[in-house]
C-alpha cells in the first residue's frame, strides 16, 4: 500500500526535502535550546553588528574597521529573524540555521543532478548533514562560512544547469560574493 501511494505521489521531492529539513532541524534545536548554550566572541561581534543594523539602522557590508568578512547576507537574515523573535542570541543562531537549511535543499538538488536519482542524493545529503563538524558549524555565526558554503552550492548547481548568459552572470556575481565573504575559501 505504501509503495502504491509513494509511486503515485507527484511531489516526492517536497516530501524528501521536508524529511531532510526535519532531520536537520531537530538535533540542532536541541543544541540551541540546551541549558549550556552560549555564543562565543566572534558570534558576539556579529551580534553587535546585527543589533546596530536593527536598532540604529547602521548599514555595513563588512565588520566595522575591516575590508573583509562580508556579513551582509547574515545581517539581512538575522534582521528578518529579529523582527519575529527579537534581538537575542537565539535569533543569531536561528538565522545561521536558515542558511544551513537552504544548503541542505541545494545539496539535495545537486545530488539529484550528479547521481541522477533521489536515493544517492538523499544518502549524500544525510552524510554531509550528520558529519560532526557540520553539526556545530551549522549554527555558528562566523563571518560568512555557512553563507559562503550556500553561495558555493548555488554556483555548483548553476554550473550543472543549462548554459545561458544569466547563468554566467549569476555565477560570476556569486564567485565575487564568495571571495568577499571568505577570502580563504
Amino acid at each position: 500500500m505504501f509503495k502504491k501511494w509513494w509511486g503515485n505521489t507527484k511531489h516526492k521531492d517536497l516530501i524528501i526535502i521536508t524529511t531532510l529539513l526535519g532531520l536537520n532541524i531537530l538535533p540542532r534545536l536541541v543544541y540551541i535550546f540546551n541549558n549550556s548554550f552560549f555564543i562565543d566572541g566572534d558570534e558576539a561581534i556579529l551580534g553587535t553588528a546585527i543589533r546596530d543594523f536593527y536598532y540604529n539602522h547602521h548599514f555595513s557590508l563588512f565588520l566595522s574597521g575591516q575590508n573583509y568578512g562580508f556579513i551582509f547576507p547574515e545581517l539581512l537574515a538575522a534582521s528578518a529573524v529579529n523582527f519575529f523573535i527579537g534581538v537575542n542570541m537565539f535569533s543569531l543562531k536561528i538565522s545561521i540555521l536558515l542558511f544551513w537549511l537552504a544548503n541542505i535543499v541545494i545539496l539535495y538538488f545537486i545530488g539529484k543532478k550528479i547521481f541522477v536519482g533521489r536515493r544517492w542524493a538523499i544518502l549524500a545529503v544525510l552524510w554531509v548533514s550528520f558529519v560532526p563538524v557540520w553539526y556545530g558549524w551549522a549554527t555558528k555565526a562566523r563571518f560568512g562560512y555557512v553563507s559562503s558554503l550556500l553561495m558555493s552550492n548555488v554556483v555548483i548547481l548553476l554550473a550543472l544547469s543549462k548554459k545561458s548568459v544569466v547563468r554566467i552572470i549569476t555565477i560570476s556575481l556569486f564567485l565575487l560574493l564568495i571571495y568577499y565573504s571568505q577570502p580563504l575559501y
